[in-house]
């Protein structure tokens, strides 16, 4: 499962907001886009999902293979770096927007530059590259 916190100024009062269930692995990553209310979760097994945390439900529409994770600074745009080598570049509402990359074998990290239209990735393969998303 994942947890949703609400933590006020000086960290002495948290919150818990909600609490995804639905993964059937550990959670090991997490994004929160900018309305505060859509989550990115990954869990260990590779199952990427788009969620409403105030629905307490982990979104039903699943992303198979996910090895790594990145999101615009403006959180308008998610990079998702998968375990064939690809790079997916989803929506903020999770629609598939173009896949491109060609590392040989899992991408192991993604970061994307200020500009958030590139993105750098590693792979298991020992390459680096920049891509324009």
């Amino acid at each position: 499962s994942a947890q949703i916190f609400q933590i006020e100024p000086g960290g002495r009062h948290v919150k818990r907001l909600a609490k995804l269930e639905g993964h059937y692995s550990p959670v090991i990553a997490g994004i929160v886009f900018p309305d505060c209310e859509t989550v990115f979760t990954v869990g260990l097994n590779g199952c990427g999902r788009f969620s409403k945390w105030s629905d307490e439900q982990v979104g039903r529409v699943g992303i198979s293979g996910v090895t790594a994770v990145a999101t615009s600074k403006n959180g308008q745009r998610i990079f998702v770096g998968k375990e064939h080598g690809k790079i997916e570049l989803y929506s903020s509402n999770g629609e598939l927007l173009s896949e491109f990359g060609d590392h040989k074998g899992r991408v192991t990290a993604l970061a994307v530059l200020p500009d958030g239209c590139r993105v750098v990735s590693t792979g298991i393969d020992g390459q680096s590259a920049v891509w324009d998303g």
